[in-house]
């Protein structure tokens, strides 16, 4: 028996917080590149807003290391992140504010939950997001960002 759509949204919407951290899956076709010849790739996605409907959910992603051969204005949207703050971390971290990727509920339901951001640092996240020049205000916009 399949679970209806909106079921499963409602479920996740009650359970989803902002700043939540995720471990999902990604692929090549979510806007990530996977390595050494894999067809998908986990990455840690922090939760950052919701659609109006609440089943989409626009979040941005944590890199072990800046790409150095990035353009500088991508590096220094990068938010240093430090393992021991969040255990769930195994080294200190980036956040990759320049880029919000979106997923669906069931997307993010078949991740792990594995903490969250606290409020200081989720408040700061928000506003290196918002205020990185390239944001898209329309995608902003609809996760509830401005």
């Amino acid at each position: 028996m399949d679970i209806p759509q909106t079921l499963i949204d409602k479920a996740v919407s009650d359970e989803v917080r902002l700043g939540d951290v995720y471990k999902i899956e990604l692929s090549k076709a979510d806007g990530i590149i996977p390595k050494n010849g894999y067809d998908t790739r986990d990455k840690f996605f922090v939760v950052l807003g919701f659609d109006e409907q609440g089943n989409v959910y626009g979040g941005i992603l944590f890199n072990s290391k800046i790409n150095q051969n990035l353009p500088t204005l991508i590096k220094d949207y990068h938010m240093p992140i430090s393992a021991k703050v969040y255990p769930f971390l195994s080294h200190d971290s980036f956040l990759n504010c320049t880029k919000i990727f979106s997923l669906t509920s069931t997307h993010l339901m078949k991740g792990e939950k594995l903490g969250t951001i606290n409020t200081t640092d989720f408040e700061l996240i928000r506003s290196t997001v918002c205020g990185y020049p390239n944001a898209n205000p329309h995608k902003l916009k609809s996760f509830g960002l401005i």
